[in-house]
């Protein structure tokens, strides 16, 4: 490699690291030589190129007993975008983030029904462009993207999300970066829930830890030392197709989403309506909810409060949900359980029947050591929310994010 080449090199590593670095919290530049390696003199020129490109900006001091206060750097919230795209089938919903994790807009965006891939791409392409007229002089770095299914990790495109018409070997990222001008990323849609909640964290609470998201299905992502677990189809964790022995009535064997799951607790809820005789205004209030994931809510709310009816159904729920966590604490042996999905916010009554209904299958030292915590960031947006971030840490540790075009850098 000649000198020079090789200077532009050694010199775009560094700056990957100093903003890989500032992407967790604020630096000194005394702490950013430490945590490079490099010496002070490199550190302070790498540093001043991204400030001046509009990566890196002062935000305070350091507290100090005497002597003068050290600057502290962080990643500048004004300057380049990251879009965060998740295509929760039929709905897109797209976030714009900057820099230092400021969400500057959010907006569910609905399409046709059935919501067909090129829909999808047509949806995100105009949200881009409307970000770009509302922020002119701002840089957009790409987009980040996430959907339920399969997909191809090495070519990155689609190839199959179940219970979706026409979704089957799609060229996602191509088919979007041909139309938008941006570099895109995929991830799956659970995995980025998970991103999101550590990226909220800022640090992971064990290097091994599984996430539970409980939606229209039962899905796990999973760090494993310190690395998120996607398998070789980018969708592993799929709890929700493990056949079992319910404790269902009947006793026969089902698939743990249909007894487990957000549509399965309201379908068992709506059932056993049916079949009683002059239920009460409580439950004939909860039946009268049309959206699920707000049933579902309603169901472990009078669950908490000891209606029998619901009271009855959400045990049974736990046992058929706690057997196969059970089932993979066993194999993985994580300290830590992040509940997620619709289950984060079941009422404090319930957490404690839930987590002792998991340990109840584990051995002493594995029910000993687990940690039960409940994700604190939910709601519609967290997974374009962990696309964004995701597209940063892959932008910075590839590169992209640093090789615009001429004439769009800030």
């Amino acid at each position: 490699m000649p000198p020079q080449r090789a200077r532009r090199y050694a010199s775009g590593q560094l700056q990957r690291q100093i903003v890989s670095q500032l992407s967790r919290q604020p630096y000194t530049l005394a702490e950013l030589q430490a945590a490079t390696g490099a010496s002070m003199p490199t550190v302070r020129r790498a540093l001043e190129d991204l400030i001046e490109g509009a990566w890196v900006v002062p935000v305070g001091q350091n507290m100090s007993t005497g002597g003068r206060r050290a600057t502290r750097f962080g990643l500048n919230g004004e300057s380049h975008l990251i879009i965060g795209a998740h295509i929760a089938i039929p709905d897109v919903n797209c976030v714009v983030r900057a820099l230092d994790g400021t969400l500057l807009d959010q907006q569910c965006l609905t399409g046709a029904n059935p919501l067909l891939p090129d829909d999808a791409v047509a949806i995100i392409t105009a949200y881009v462009e409307q970000v770009r007229n509302r922020y002119p002089e701002r840089q957009i770095l790409g987009i980040g993207v996430t959907t339920p299914g399969y997909m191809d990790a090495a070519r990155e495109q689609i190839l199959y999300v179940g219970r979706a018409e026409g979704w089957q070997n799609f060229p996602l990222k191509m088919r979007l970066e041909e139309v938008s001008g941006l570099p895109v990323v995929l991830e799956n849609d659970t995995d980025c829930l998970l991103r999101a909640e550590l990226d909220y964290l800022g640090q992971p609470p064990a290097r091994d830890l599984i996430y539970l998201a409980v939606l229209d299905g039962v899905k796990l992502s999973m760090m494993l030392d310190g690395q998120i677990y996607s398998g070789s189809f980018g969708n592993a964790g799929i709890i929700g197709r493990t056949r079992m022995r319910s404790t269902q009535p009947d006793d026969a064997l089902y698939n743990l989403e249909d007894v487990a799951s957000v549509g399965a607790l309201c379908a068992a809820f709506d059932r056993q309506y049916r079949q009683l005789n002059g239920a009460g205004p409580e439950l004939e209030q909860i039946t009268a909810i049309a959206e699920r994931e707000v049933k579902f809510a309603a169901i472990l709310a009078a669950a908490a409060r000891g209606e029998p009816v619901t009271n009855a159904l959400v045990n049974r729920f736990f046992d058929d949900l706690s057997l196969a966590l059970a089932n993979i604490i066993f194999v993985l042996q994580p300290l830590v359980l992040i509940v997620g999905g619709q289950l984060c916010n079941m009422p404090v009554e319930l957490r404690g029947r839930f987590e002792n209904a998991v340990r109840e299958h584990l051995p002493p030292l594995l029910r000993n050591h687990l940690s039960v915590r409940y994700a604190a960031l939910t709601g519609r947006f967290a997974p374009a929310s962990g696309a964004a971030q995701w597209f940063l840490k892959h932008a910075i540790q590839s590169g992209i994010a640093f090789e615009l075009p001429p004439g769009q850098s800030s």
